[in-house]
């Protein structure tokens, strides 16, 4: 899939993404993994390829484990970013 991240208000720095299912308002799996240093540009927009992972690992110590289908989300850090996502054949 690919991930367009705008308005993040790291603008011209890394951003760091998570791939999550806490448990709240997701019904995946419980855990999460991360998506570190992805370059976003001078106006606060990245562009990236993800591959959905086939386990979790834990989070803040609960989870993990295979992905099952579910609703999940990506959460960004800092926690400034819209993050869109389209989903394509493999």
């Amino acid at each position: 899939m690919t991930l367009d991240g705008t308005g993040c208000g790291n603008a011209g720095q890394p951003t760091y993404l998570v791939f999550e299912g806490e448990g709240g308002v997701e019904t995946g799996t419980v855990g999460a993994t991360d998506i570190p240093n992805i370059p976003t540009d001078a106006t606060g927009h990245f562009h990236v390829s993800f591959t959905i992972p086939t386990e979790l690992h834990t989070l803040q110590g609960r989870g993990g484990g295979p992905v099952r289908p579910g609703t999940y989300d990506f959460g960004s850090k800092p926690a400034a970013c819209f993050i869109l996502f389209t989903v394509t054949a493999s």
